[in-house]
């Protein structure tokens, strides 16, 4: 009995093993039997890659100058106002000056003085001892012992004092920034306004140091800003060869239309990099596979896996340097969850 019961089991186990076994599925036969991908192709490209450097910072002029007394004193009058222009020259403001003037007549009065005792003392010399050399020896010691030298210089120094009680503009420009008001008492380190020529207006933005190898003297820029409506064209003029502690360079860019840009102002450039022509894909085309960029490209219906070496990258487009042809159909669409030889449609 128990033999018949013991071989009973063994052909149940059978039975029962023999259709599991006919069920196993081959990895590419399970595969064809997917529903197809459907996905977007485009066609890669040999064009100009367009790659664009974006940089911040602000508007500065290079002509600017702080207008200030160079001396103390009570505001007389104020000439100017923000916003004005002026010409290099023109009063802006005046000191009360009564006290300078008062010193600048008795410097005049005692310089005078003094040149009268010197030329009395030359008198006393021939035109043959005041000639050449000796000439000129005499005539500082007599200057010198007649109190002649120090009057001069006293009447030179009140005469420039005096001056200082007029604030004149150091440049043609633009006034801003005034500070002062009639009647108010001032410093002479104090900043009574601020002027800058608008024709010197310069956009100062600053580079990541990884673009620097990239930037070339004359290349092209677009600046915008919030304060401004449309985009304003400009080119790359200065570039300091030195790194902040940021990391960053500074560059300076002249702008072709200074009349809408203001000192300050906040402004965001786009600097246009020249590259050959190269094999261009959009940026979505790319993924990554084991840490590795590749591209899929559609082949007989199917989705092939490319590895590829990468370039440059401007946000948009990728420039491919090895591992892909012109013409092939790159994947765009659901490429992300694609595998190799995955069947597709477009």
């Amino acid at each position: 009995m128990r033999p018949i019961f013991f071989y009973g089991l063994c052909l149940f186990a059978c039975a029962c093993s023999s259709p599991a076994k006919d069920r196993e599925t081959d990895p590419e036969e399970f595969r064809n039997e997917l529903k197809p991908t459907e996905v977007a192709v485009i066609p890669a490209e040999l064009k100009t890659f367009n790659y664009t450097v974006i940089a911040t910072g602000k508007i500065e002029a290079d002509q600017f100058a702080e207008a200030r007394f160079g001396t103390s004193g009570l505001v007389k009058d104020l000439k100017v106002r923000n916003g004005q222009k002026v010409r290099q020259g023109a009063i802006l403001a005046e000191l009360y000056n009564q006290e300078l003037q008062l010193s600048l007549k008795k410097a005049e009065a005692n310089w005078k003085q003094m040149e009268y005792d010197y030329r009395s003392q030359l008198l006393s010399y021939s035109e043959k001892d005041l000639a050449g050399v000796r000439g000129d020896t005499i005539r500082e010691s007599i200057a010198f012992a007649t109190g002649y030298a120090n009057a001069k210089i006293e009447y030179d120094l009140a005469i420039y004092n005096f001056q200082q009680a007029t604030l004149k503009a150091p440049i043609s420009g633009v006034v801003a920034n005034v500070t002062i008001k009639p009647q108010n008492y001032i410093s002479a380190d104090e900043t009574v306004c601020e002027i800058y020529a608008p024709e010197s207006i310069r956009a100062v933005v600053h580079i990541m140091e990884s673009d620097f190898s990239k930037l070339k003297l004359g290349q092209s820029a677009t600046l915008s800003s919030a304060a401004i409506d449309k985009d304003i064209s400009c080119i790359v003029e200065r570039i300091n060869p030195i790194i902040d502690e940021a990391g960053m360079i500074e560059v300076v860019l002249k702008v072709n239309n200074y009349q809408s840009l203001l000192p300050g102002m906040n402004v965001q450039a786009s600097i246009d990099i020249p590259t050959n022509e190269a094999v261009v894909v959009p940026k979505e085309a790319i993924v990554v596979r084991g840490g590795r960029q590749v591209v899929f490209v559609a082949e007989a219906g199917k989705a092939k896996w490319q590895y590829v070496k990468t370039g440059l990258d401007n946000g948009e487009s990728v420039e491919v340097l090895e591992g892909l042809e012109v013409g092939q159909k790159v994947i765009l669409k659901n490429n992300l969850q694609l595998a190799h030889g995955a069947a597709i449609i477009f």
